[in-house]
Parts: structure tokens; sequence; C-alpha cells
């Protein structure tokens, strides 16, 4: 695996309720996540970006925080109007 990658897995599986983790290519991988407050995980998932895509979440509130997030942090650094 890349440099990169091994860091952003090692910090993966020490910061997050990791239950399932599937590589999918050397630079990809899937992992499924389990715990009662997922809005509690934003601020550790955020510090993923730009690496990190939720591919599903029972609710969507953690996709919909954290694009509504991306979009106020890119509206306050004048990124888009």
């Amino acid at each position: 695996p890349t440099s990169l990658q091994s860091i952003l897995e090692n910090r993966a599986k020490n910061e997050l309720p990791i239950i399932s983790w599937e590589n999918c290519t050397s630079t990809s991988f899937i992992v499924k996540l389990q715990h009662q407050d997922l809005l509690s995980l934003v601020p550790t998932l955020r510090t993923f970006f730009p690496y990190l895509i939720i591919i599903e979440d029972s609710t969507n509130s953690i996709k919909d925080r954290l694009k509504q997030d991306l979009m106020e942090a890119l509206k306050n650094y004048e990124t888009i109007s």
C-alpha cells in the first residue's frame, strides 16, 4: 500500500468504530461503521476529507451534515458564491 493509504488506514482503525474493512484497490477501501450516535463521529470523519466518501448511511444524516459543512466552509473561504 501507499504511504498515504497506510496512514489513513491506521488512523481510521484507531479513531473510528469500524466493524468491517474491505480493500478495494491499492488506493481505496470500504469501511462499515456502527455507533449509537453517528453524528458524534462527524468531527472525526471531517478530518478524513478529501479522502472520504460516504456511500450510504441509514438516515443520510451524516452524509447531509458533511455536505452542509463542506458547502459552508467553501462559502466562508469564497471558493463558491
